[in-house]
């Protein structure tokens, strides 16, 4: 783990480099930073936003998984928004490195996607967070001739930060196309100096870090912003992604199906929406799996009527009687089949499968995590 003093130390001096660039045009763009090669690799779990140096790693512990107890909580923290954005990216989607944001941030929007599927190649997962900052964006103007405060000002609070952590600065980018006047954003681009490192208990390889500046983060409102963009590959078939793991632990035997897609996406909805007392921000996490052929109907019945102990419940909240779970059916349309399910007595989600089973049909678990949502209770006999 790294030195806290010393961690204490970079962030200040990132933070005091970023204030001053704010405030001057004149500011020169700081020289690359490079770190030393070695042999080890850095071990980076997602529990802490201190920001880890090169040490000696220790052997990888298997993917890691949260206790079902702590879910509630995580839907809670993220709807109320109000944590500090890496902590919030860390414990929610297992954001994999400790990088943080400039000063006077707050959360924006998570997401994971994982692109891969087969069994031959690895499987990349990207991680994103992103921020709105409350603070002026130094001028960004990707048509200037020489890097414009913004630009200038984003090296020199990442460069440091980056350097500690092992990754040094490759190159940047420009919004395109940019508007000339704005608003534009820019892109800068980290390489790790380790071949593997250790992410949530699985080796994976580093692929190009991106940190972004936006002087319009959410198109239309006119507020700027940051996004980190954090990727790697990893062996097929490993799940990096603490939450992930851990609905997948819930459900039953799929009988050889394959992952072929993972997808978690945070929403913020107006309070015009229909569904607007359930939350204004939540999360939704959707998993697709190809089944092995000729196996649907059996795969059907073990998420439905022959389900056994779950924190998944075939069923839905009763219209005619709100805020109590009724044991449903599942619905059929065309060749498309889908049980409503309950996680953890309040969380609304489905399964749904599809396709032709003679050469494999394709099943999608959803669920979406809305903070307002209470633990329903089972109707009286």
């Amino acid at each position: 783990m790294a030195n806290p003093r010393l961690r204490a130390a970079v962030a200040v001096a990132a933070v005091a480099l970023f204030a001053a660039a704010c405030g001057s045009e004149t500011t020169e763009p700081p020289a690359e930073t490079t770190s030393s090669t070695t042999t080890t690799s850095t071990t980076l779990l997602p529990t802490t936003s201190t920001v880890a140096t090169t040490t000696t790693e220790p052997e990888p512990v298997g993917p890691i998984s949260l206790a079902l107890d702590e879910v509630p909580a995580l839907v809670l923290a993220w709807g109320d928004g109000t944590g500090d954005p890496l902590e919030l990216a860390q414990e929610i989607i297992g954001f994999p490195l400790p990088i943080p944001t400039p000063p006077n941030t707050s959360a924006l929007a998570i997401s994971v996607d994982m692109f891969g599927g087969d069994l031959e190649s690895p499987w990349e997962w990207d991680w994103t967070y992103e921020v709105l900052s409350s603070d002026p964006m130094p001028e960004i103007d990707i048509h200037a001739a020489e890097d414009t405060p913004g630009e200038i000002a984003l090296r020199e609070f990442y460069d440091p930060i980056m350097a500690e952590l092992g990754w040094t600065y490759s190159g940047s980018t420009g919004s395109d196309p940019g508007d000339v006047g704005g608003p534009n954003s820019i892109n800068h681009v980290y390489q790790s100096d380790e071949p593997t490192l250790t992410v949530n208990g699985l080796t994976a390889a580093p692929l190009p870090a991106f940190v972004w500046a936006d002087e319009e983060q959410v198109f239309g409102e006119g507020v700027p912003g940051y996004q980190i963009d954090v990727p790697f590959e990893f062996e097929p078939d490993l799940i990096p992604v603490p939450i992930v793991q851990t609905i997948i632990n819930e459900l039953p035997d799929l009988l050889g199906a394959q992952i072929v897609d993972v997808d978690i996406l945070s929403v913020v909805r107006p309070e015009s929406s229909f569904d607007a007392e359930h939350g204004l921000r939540y999360f939704e996490f959707s998993v697709e799996w190809a089944l092995s052929p000729g196996t649907s109907a059996e795969v059907k019945q073990a998420l439905s009527i022959d389900l056994g102990p779950s924190a998944f419940f075939p069923g839905e909240e009763s219209f005619f009687d709100p805020g109590f779970v009724e044991a449903t059916e599942p619905r059929i349309f065309g060749d498309g089949w889908t049980q409503p399910m309950v996680f953890l007595d309040r969380y609304e989600g489905s399964a749904q499968v599809s396709g032709d089973d003679s050469v494999g049909a394709t099943l999608e678990i959803d669920v979406r995590f809305e903070p307002n949502r209470t633990v329903l209770e089972e109707l009286p006999d």
